[in-house]
């Protein structure tokens, strides 16, 4: 398996878990994929099985399955935001990025956009500019698109302009970092490079 993995070169490590019931058992299977970061072909490292649902625990010892040389290589994360998987990336000093499948579905659970949605417009402005980061390949572009779901919130929700649906008073918090963390690392937070 090593001998697949370039020799040289920061690496993107792209990491998913699914859990089942066996048995009336439940466990995870932990998938890792490694690619480089100026290539576009993934090498798919031997899933990791462990008992229960998806934690750190279960991240670390799939990671452990990785030869330390590879570990040592690997700048930045791709996943779905669980919290198990983001505090190892943020335990070894990755960038991280959320998929972006996960990402759009996390702002679709806080932002109804449906027809008969009281807060469509407001909704569809956030994801309208979420999916403006997602796309964007400039930090300028990133930055207008993050101020413009501050400006949808300040201009129209809470000015009165739309119905006030209920909905979690943070949600315009959550949803700026779900974006944010998505196209930007921490000040902290050491490149891929």
């Amino acid at each position: 398996m090593e001998s697949l993995v370039p020799e040289r070169g920061k690496l993107i490590l792209i990491a998913d878990a699914i859990w089942y019931r066996v048995g009336g058992e439940r466990s995870t299977i932990y998938v890792l994929l490694l690619r480089p970061r100026t290539g576009t072909e993934a090498v798919i490292w031997p899933p990791y099985l462990a008992p229960g649902h998806e934690d750190l625990a279960g991240w670390k010892g799939a990671l452990a399955a990785v030869p330390g040389s590879i570990r040592a290589r690997i700048g930045a994360l791709v996943c779905d935001g669980a919290t198990g998987v983001v505090n190892l990336g943020y335990r070894n000093g990755w960038l991280l990025q959320r998929c972006q499948f996960h990402l759009l579905a996390a702002v679709q659970n806080y932002l109804t956009t449906g027809s008969r949605s009281a807060q469509r417009a407001y909704a569809t402005g956030v994801l309208t500019a979420v999916q403006s980061v997602i796309r964007a390949s400039d930090m300028a572009i990133v930055r207008a698109a993050l101020d413009r779901i501050k400006t949808v919130e300040r201009r129209e929700y809470l000015a009165g302009d739309l119905p006030r649906a209920p909905r979690p008073p943070d949600a315009l918090e959550r949803v700026s970092h779900l974006s944010l963390t998505s196209a930007v690392a921490p000040p902290d937070h050491k490149q891929c490079r």
